[in-house]
């Protein structure tokens, strides 16, 4: 049994407050991308004699700018408190929100007396960009239209929340912030035709249901976000309902990859969470989730910047939290920003009609800024953006949901720019789910060291995570996870390809010890120029030194490249998609496709983020001593690839939280190998960390405190569930950690036998080249004028054995082919591709293709005359049935470049049915659906609503929502039947699937905590939103006291 997770309900003592909670933990702190817990530092400061004193000034929400400051006697304003501070001052702001737009300028402290605005004593401030709908005029809200409401305001406004969170402005094609749509462009974008289309004119291409002519509307004067290579703002001019073009304010044109969508229109709303708000007659339209009345606290953003710096140094802004709003600094010096989180800190004014450059996160002619240990998420437009300041540093921040229409940025598009920033930093920081191209684009000498790369570039596509621009120069890119990206990881340009633009550009760049693993770009890695350095990293794709010269010898491209050690998937080369052996100096580097060998071989766990090479690696002292980049090796020489084996500690980047992170194996892994070390990310300022484990996570034993982030269990038991926990020990004390689990299980498929090919054997076909099929009780037979399927083609390795087709999704039926090429007959190729049709028994249209790419499994073939193993390519493709599957008909489609064609022989048909999804996979989907994280343990209170995730999970709570504890938790109250008392909860209809179970505990009094199961079955269900139902339960009240409570568990 799992963890459990309780819910209490009723008939308590008046004097007795019930609290949702938990009693058993699994994980105890927060589980999505935390905020960190902010401290604030009383720094005694001697001074000279003759120095002036520092002094201490205090804002509240109830002070008074005519008093003196004090701590009780406080000011009113943070503008005031400005306005009279000087050099060592501090400004603490005691908790509340504060609505105001601070402009500070000539403020300036020194390095030993900087100035400070800090929250005071750990108190919540919240800089507040917003104002509810009431305090702007609205005396109520009237139908507009169905569930379209409207209200009138007092001024403008540009972006709209409900309860905290951002609401979506009226466009179309429709998309939502809640279920992440706003990031899809390829069905949540209108697709635009390239061919009829021309500067200022656009014509709609139908995709995914987005017809413009269909919609019905008109979008004249609507706000348009179009991507014509890059994504522009404008405005339609002229649209005609019904129209299938339109024409809008000209932008840059280019006549590739056209998508839009259009917003800003009152006609447009037509989806729950949209708003529009009309500036001719300040009129806020809205469309609740779930329909209806409008309540809850609605609110406006009003204002751009919070803080304002201008000619000032040396000043501090640390512990503070901004909501809809930010800073921007200009000609300033030693500005840090720090432990501050700023959530939806810029958006567009489209609704307003403007569609020009946005305010924004601006660092301007300021050198030696830092942002320490801040988050930042939920923009549209760029999260930070520096020009002309050097030395800038940013380091353990969080930047995520960046920029949702990527139409408001000048130049190139990127989360994070440092244009025209030497010699900066960026370090340790944790970026995801981001809408523009680049993640961050640096300047000459910019260092990225232990940085988390994912989920980014979701809306645009020439781009990479690290972006180094033509004509910048030294820049160091190392120990980066770079994982599940859309686009390349690293880029490093210098102009054309074809040719070596003259010295100095940015030809020198040194990229070292990183790690860049399931990109959907076949080039996760991109070097263009000459002076590349390149050592020790793991790519799981192609490595491409781009030369497309046509004569590498002579172009100069890459003449004086060096690459050393690196791990590679498939192939070093210089060519886009073959293998072409790239121009400069290579050696010690693994190249798998060379080898014919899978790079996941090569490490411990690949699937459970262990990259170290396994025991016996190829990669073990396979390198070459670099200096300065291999120093500190083990064995008679350095390890290929990003990590050393034997090494004491493993290095996982991104940013440390206030409690150990990032476990590894990751928290609800399965199938974890029985040697497998225990690892983690060192929590915030903590000195080490205190180890405990064990099979039950009452049970946990202390096993040590260690200084480095390695813990080796032993050998693990196969089929068991390990907990363990790292609490963090800091120079402030001790930080208890989340409780994370894993288990050593084995799932395999189950197989069920087809029936319908009962003799699938003995049948052979001379010269293969066009399709073979089998219908029931017929032999094969064979048709030469059938049509090739082409597919993407993928390196493997063969050995002795069968070819066989079967997925690994966990949904429907997997139809698997295996067969035997005739021995010493094997002549594959790249363009010998296979594909799996079914057909029904009512002919060829009455059941489509479904072919999906998949993982292969154990593909074997047969050896050569030689008996040596034969290296190609394949194809894997496999049909999903929905069960009951009948059909007549398998055909295996494709072609034989060899002259002589190939026998072969079927030797099995089969359908596999993968196993159904674990409970533990299910909770893990539902986790990352909310991106909560590795460190979703069942336990955790990620929104700090006092209900556990699995409380969440069981009643179908979002548990990054604060505020929906309420609609989700138990009602009771008594019936007029029996003297019964009536408690109803949510239940989950698929619970059994799901491994939860519902159990209604009492007690007579809860000093005891002696809990009895109650055994009355519910009496009756109801059916509430998809996925959930009403229990309604009548327990007899027989006690004077009677508390009961709902416990949730799952297996």
């Amino acid at each position: 049994m799992g963890c459990p997770s309780l819910v209490n309900g009723l008939r308590y003592p008046s004097n007795f407050h019930p609290v949702a909670g938990s009693n058993i933990v699994i994980g105890v702190l927060s589980a999505k991308r935390v905020i960190l817990m902010k401290q604030v530092y009383i720094i005694g400061v001697l001074f000279a004699v003759g120095q002036a004193l520092a002094a201490n000034y205090y804002v509240a929400t109830n002070g008074n700018d005519l008093t003196a400051g004090a701590i009780g006697t406080p000011f009113a304003t943070i503008q005031h408190a400005a306005d009279v501070m000087g050099e060592g001052d501090t400004c603490y702001i005691r908790g509340g929100n504060y609505h105001e737009e601070v402009v500070v300028n000539n403020l300036n402290g020194t390095s030993g007396s900087p100035i400070t605005f800090s929250a005071y004593n750990n108190e919540v401030v919240a800089l507040d960009g917003s104002r509810s709908v009431e305090d702007l005029g609205s005396t109520g809200w009237t139908q507009h239209s169905g569930n379209i409401y409207k209200t009138t305001l007092t001024s403008d406004i540009t972006q709209v929340f409900v309860d905290g969170e951002w609401m979506m402005l009226a466009r179309w094609p429709n998309a939502r912030f809640d279920d992440d749509t706003a990031w899809d462009r390829e069905t949540h974008w209108a697709q635009g035709n390239e061919a009829l289309s021309s500067a200022g004119l656009e014509y709609d291409d139908p995709n995914d249901g987005n017809d413009l002519a269909a919609s019905g509307l008109d979008m004249t004067d609507a706000m348009l976000i179009i991507n014509l290579w890059g994504i522009n703002a404008s405005m339609v001019t002229n649209h005609v309902a019904g129209s299938d073009h339109f024409q809008y304010v000209e932008t840059d044109w280019n006549e590739a990859r056209h998508y839009y969508f259009m917003d800003s229109k009152l006609n447009l709303l037509d989806n729950e969470t949209e708003w529009y708000f009309d500036p001719s007659d300040n009129t806020l339209y809205l469309w609740m989730r779930g329909g209806g009345m409008p309540t809850g606290d609605i609110r406006g953003k009003t204002m751009a910047n919070a803080f304002t710096f201008s000619n000032c140094q040396y000043v501090t802004v640390k512990n503070l939290d901004f909501f809809a709003t930010t800073f921007q600094v200009s000609d300033g010096n030693h500005i840090t920003v720090e432990d501050c989180d700023l959530n939806y800190p810029v958006f567009n004014r489209r609704t307003l009609g403007d569609y020009g450059t946005l305010a924004r996160t601006h660092i301007d002619g300021s050198p030696n800024f830092a942002m320490l240990n801040c988050s930042m998420g939920y923009t549209d437009g760029v999260a930070l953006r520096f020009d002309g300041s050097d030395f800038a540093t940013v380091e353990n921040c969080e930047f995520h949901h960046i920029d949702y229409s990527c139409g408001h940025q000048s130049g190139q598009s990127s989360s994070i720019w440092f244009r025209n920033s030497e010699d900066s930093v960026y370090r340790r920081n944790t970026m995801y789910k981001t809408g523009s191209g680049h993640g961050v684009i640096a300047s000459s000498r910019t260092l990225f060291e232990l940085n988390d790369f994912s989920d980014l570039a979701h809306l645009q596509h020439d781009a990479a995570a690290i972006h180094l621009m033509q004509g910048h120069r030294d820049v160091v890119v190392k120990n980066n996870w770079f994982h599940d990206l859309r686009r390349p990881a690293v880029r490093f340009s210098d102009g054309p390809k074809d040719y070596l633009p003259l010295a100095p550009l940015m030809r020198t760049g040194i990229l070292h010890h990183n790690i860049s693993i399931n990109s959907q770009s076949d080039i996760p890695i991109q070097l263009k120029g000459d002076e590349r350095q390149v050592y020790n990293n793991l790519c799981e794709g192609n490595m491409r030194f781009s030369d497309d010269s046509g004569d590498p010898s002579t172009s100069g491209i890459h003449a004086n490249t060096i690459s050393a050690n690196n791990s590679v998937g498939t192939y070093m080369t210089l060519a886009p998609s073959a293998y072409v052996a790239p121009s400069g100096t290579h050696s010690n580097n693994w190249e798998g496709g060379l080898l014919s060998l899978n790079i996941k071989d090569q490490v411990r766990d690949w699937t459970n983020r262990d990259y170290r090479p396994r025991p016996g690696s190829d990669w073990i002292d396979g390198g070459m001593v670099v200096p300065g980049i291999t120093d500190g090796y083990l064995g008679s020489a350095p390890d290929i690839g990003a990590y050393e084996s034997g090494d004491s500690s493993y290095w996982i980047p991104g940013r440390k939280l206030e409690h150990a992170s990032k476990p590894v194996p990751p928290a609800q892994a399965s199938s974890v190998k029985l040697d497998a070390d225990l690892m983690w990310l060192g929590a915030y300022e903590a000195t080490s960390h205190t180890i405990y484990f064990g099979l039950h996570p009452s049970t946990m034993e202390w096993m040590g405190n260690f200084t480095n982030n390695i813990f080796n269990p032993g050998t693990l038991a196969s089929n068991s569930v390990y907990y363990w926990r790292a609490d963090a020990v800091t120079p402030t004390g001790t930080v208890e950690g989340v409780v994370w689990q894993f288990d050593t299980s084995t799932p395999s498929p189950q197989y069920v036998e087809v029936g319908l090919l009962a003799d699938p054997a003995n049948s052979s076909v001379s010269g293969y080249g066009g399709s073979v099929e089998k219908t029931l009780n017929d032999p094969f037979v064979y048709d030469p004028s059938a049509p090739e399927i082409p597919l993407p083609f993928q390196t493997f390795s063969t050995a002795t054995g069968r070819l066989g087709f079967h997925g690994n999704e966990a949904e429907g039926v997997d139809v698997v082919i295996a067969y035997s090429l005739e021995a010493g007959v094997l002549s594959l190729s790249s363009n010998q591709l296979f594909a799996i049709d079914l057909y029904g028994r009512d002919g060829y249209s009455d059941r489509d293709d479904n072919i999906d790419v998949a993982l292969y499994d154990g593909l074997n073939l047969v050896t050569n005359s030689t008996g040596n193993a034969i290296a190609g390519a394949y194809d894997h493709a496999r049909i999903v049935l929905q069960a009951p599957a009948s059909f007549d008909r398998i055909v295996i489609t494709g072609h034989d470049s060899g002259a002589t064609g190939n026998q072969f022989t079927l030797m099995e048909m089969r359908a596999a049915m993968e196993a159904p999804p674990s409970a533990a996979e299910l909770y893990a989907d539902w986790a990352n659906e909310y991106a909560l994280g590795v460190d979703a343990g069942y336990g955790w209170d990620a929104d700090g609503d006092r209900l556990d995730n699995l409380t969440e999970y069981g009643l179908g709570g979002v548990p990054t929502n604060g505020s929906d504890a309420a609609l989700i938790l138990p009602t009771f109250g008594t019936t007029m039947v029996g003297n019964a008392l009536e408690y109803v909860y949510r239940r989950r209809t698929d619970a059994a699937a799901r491994g939860l179970i519902y159990t209604l505990e009492e007690s007579t009094n809860l000093v005891s905590n002696d809990w009895n199961i109650i055994s009355v079955l519910p009496s009756g269900t109801a059916p509430l939103e998809p996925g959930f139902e009403a229990v309604t339960n009548q327990i007899p009240a027989t006690e004077t006291n009677q508390f009961i409570r709902l416990r949730i568990s799952i297996d």
